[in-house]
């Protein structure tokens, strides 16, 4: 009767193949990961987060000339250098900026420069007689 071969030394090899080509597709597969991930986070180190890595436009002061960045806190002016203009030069230099031509400088949009003639205020108004409290003289009376 012939002798029958150890199974587990026929076996045996071939685990050990199986083992380390699973073993390298996962060294791949780790350290590919691993780049992508390295690599994604330095591109958004920049953005804010739940921006997806979208920045902010590059603005610059809308004074003539200046390259600063602009600062929408002090109206799209430098804040190194242009911040304390005045309102009236800061509204003229938007207009020029977005029309291309000086612009009469406007003031806040809703009020108005001065009260027309006639108003309440300049009418002569006569002295009111002080209220009584109806309460009070009815428990005194």
């Amino acid at each position: 009767m012939p002798r029958r071969a150890n199974q587990v030394s026929q076996l045996s090899p071939l685990i050990h193949s199986f083992a380390q080509q699973i073993g390298h597709t996962l060294e791949r597969f780790i350290t590919d990961r691993v780049e992508k991930e390295l690599n994604g986070s330095r591109r958004r180190a920049d953005a804010k987060p739940g921006r997806r890595g979208r920045k902010r436009a590059f603005v610059t002061c809308y004074f003539p000339g200046c390259q600063n960045v602009a600062a929408p806190r002090f109206g799209m002016f430098c804040a190194a250098l242009h911040k304390d203009l005045p309102a009236a030069q800061k509204a003229e230099y938007r207009a020029l900026r977005k029309g291309g031509t000086k612009a009469k400088a406007k003031g806040k949009p809703g009020r108005k420069p001065g009260r027309p003639p006639g108003s309440k205020k300049d009418k002569v108004t006569k002295e009111k007689k002080p209220r009584k409290n109806k309460r009070k003289a009815a428990a005194r009376g």
